[in-house]
């Protein structure tokens, strides 16, 4: 499966200060059987232990939706990430991060037909959690985003 050429610039427009800045750390992982992932760390749009996307966070969600919008042969799945361990982020809490991005990238523009909010638990939240673990996001929320052929069934 081809790359996404869409997260190598978000990664770079995610970076910008008007748009999230430093401490909106994004990074892009290919997944062999799933497609191809954004990750963003959770503080790039939630604010502590909030369930609504920040006002403060709109330039980036603009950006990640104008490039989704542009890929009319991709479905997203969006999942909301907790670390795994003490101090983790409850499962509703995550559950409801998720539905939260799903909707802001809607009001942004996205069809809704092709974005699927999910949430990782058990071996899929520990998957995730590997997946970070020598990356700067290693121990963060994080929002994943997937792209991944219209075609493809979900995870």
């Amino acid at each position: 499966m081809d790359g996404f050429a869409g997260w190598d610039r978000l990664v770079k427009v995610l970076s910008r200060p008007e748009s999230g800045g430093a401490g909106c750390r994004a990074l892009k992982q290919d997944r062999d059987d799933q497609g191809h992932a954004l990750v963003l760390s959770a503080v790039c749009f939630f604010s502590d232990g909030m369930t609504t996307v920040s006002a403060p966070s709109r330039a980036a969600v603009d950006a990640i939706a104008a490039e989704l919008r542009g890929a009319t042969d991709r479905e997203f799945w969006i999942a909301a990430n907790a670390p795994v361990g003490p101090g983790a982020v409850s499962t509703q809490t995550m559950r409801e991060r998720a539905a939260a991005f799903v909707n802001a990238l809607i009001a942004a523009g996205v069809p809704p037909n092709r974005l699927a909010a999910l949430m990782g638990s058990g071996g899929e939240a520990e998957l995730a959690s590997s997946r970070l673990a020598e990356t700067p996001l290693a121990g963060a929320a994080t929002i994943e985003i997937v792209a991944a052929p219209v075609s493809m069934s979900g995870p």
